[in-house]
């Protein structure tokens, strides 16, 4: 059968519109299933042509909001059922609100919340939800929600952390720009009228950014029209062709200071996921295949399956480590004498730290080391300009 996206919106004239997305076969199964899941009668729903990526995907800060909200209703003392009614009422995402639905009817049908989560039509990591099962086989539940609510604190740290180092060199780029875009269409076509009328024979540079002031309008909008479609379609055979991803990925893997953040997060998260999988009391080789699921560089996932092969052939974690060495030498070493001791996750949370502050140091220099390059190379820029527009000026009143 053939289903197809709808857009659902909450007729509300005071309170902020809840809206999200339902699959149906029809707009009236649509209507019917939001109706079932509890949704208020009083909505506007229309089919849409495609079905946005976003739809159907709980994103971290997603993930984070749901899971927090359930640990703290959870561990006082408040039914599953109850603190999953609670959060829908108390959120105005409209994926949130499909998904506590979904959630409340199969588990009062006699799910559980592993198995209710992983049979939704939203997207959650297999991590997060063999967690819950060994915190539902346990009786850990509150410990567990508790540690995936950790690990997803720690993982949009980094993520802020990576974005925020990445604002300041793009706003000074995009300020670099402006201040030459201004320069060649407006300053540099004044100076050329006065040259024009002058007469006099003019620098090879100051021609030169005459010429280049004259076809900059044309020529920097096609480059931009070039650059946002080359970009553009790099992102979208990202997605779809391994090649690409990898080609790109190990590009990134390769460049100065960009290699030192990219790596560091990702051997952040992998680490940060197997100590959590680990202190839950998941075996070492369910946490390494569950490892693959936090992080989407081909070179790193490559070598979490080469090692998950030797570690159930019978080598230990830290001599398949040293074939595929995917954290650095002193997080191996210490993995090692971690194996020895028995206490191999009290180990990976040390190197998570250690891993955050090595990335947190490179942030924190990140924009003392670009800040010097930046402002000589404008300042240079900008001092050759003035002196290639100024120098025929004063060759003119030399003559007179």
């Amino acid at each position: 059968m053939k289903f197809n996206c709808y857009r659902w919106k909450i007729k509300a004239s005071k309170e902020k519109k809840q809206s999200g997305y339902i699959k149906a076969s029809s707009i009236s199964m649509a209507k019917k299933k939001l109706t079932f899941l509890g949704v208020s009668q009083s909505f506007n729903i229309r089919r849409v042509l495609y079905q946005p990526a976003t739809a159907f995907a709980i994103n971290i800060k997603e993930s984070y909001d749901f899971f927090s909200s359930l640990q703290q209703l959870f561990s006082s003392g408040i039914g599953l059922i109850d603190c999953l009614k609670l959060i829908e009422k108390s959120t105005k995402n409209g994926k949130i609100i499909m998904l506590t639905n979904e959630l409340v009817l199969s588990i009062k049908n006699g799910t559980s919340l592993s198995g209710a989560l992983n049979s939704s039509g939203f997207k959650f990591s297999k991590n997060y939800i063999q967690l819950i099962t060994v915190g539902e086989a346990s009786g850990n539940l509150d410990g567990i929600l508790l540690s995936i609510t950790d690990m997803l604190r720690k993982k949009i740290s980094l993520r802020k952390k990576i974005i925020s180092a990445l604002i300041y060199p793009t706003c000074i780029i995009a300020t670099v720009f402006l201040v030459f875009s201004v320069l060649f269409l407006f300053i540099i076509p004044q100076f050329e009228t006065i040259y024009a009328n002058s007469h006099t024979t003019l620098p090879w540079f100051t021609k030169l950014l005459l010429y280049f002031s004259k076809h900059f309008a044309a020529s920097g909008t096609g480059s931009l029209f070039v650059i946002t479609t080359t970009f553009v379609f790099l992102s979208y055979f990202y997605k779809k062709n391994n090649s690409i991803k990898n080609h790109i990925q190990l590009m990134l893997l390769k460049l100065p200071l960009i290699k030192n953040i990219y790596q560091l997060n990702q051997q952040a998260n992998i680490t940060l996921a197997l100590q959590t999988t680990l202190s839950a009391g998941i075996t070492i080789e369910n946490a390494l295949e569950q490892a693959i699921d936090t992080t989407d560089t081909i070179f790193y996932r490559a070598h979490l399956k080469n090692i998950i092969t030797l570690v159930k052939s019978g080598r230990s974690f830290s001599s398949a480590l040293n074939l595929n060495p995917i954290l650095p030498p002193s997080a191996q070493h210490l993995i090692k004498v971690s194996e020895h001791t028995g206490k191999l996750d009290d180990g990976l949370k040390k190197i998570g730290q250690q891993l955050t502050e090595q990335l947190d140091l490179i942030i924190e220099n990140l924009s003392s080391l670009i800040e010097p390059f930046i402002i000589i190379f404008l300042g240079g820029m900008i001092g050759i300009i003035i002196i290639a527009m100024y120098l025929p000026i004063f060759q003119l009143g030399s003559v007179f």
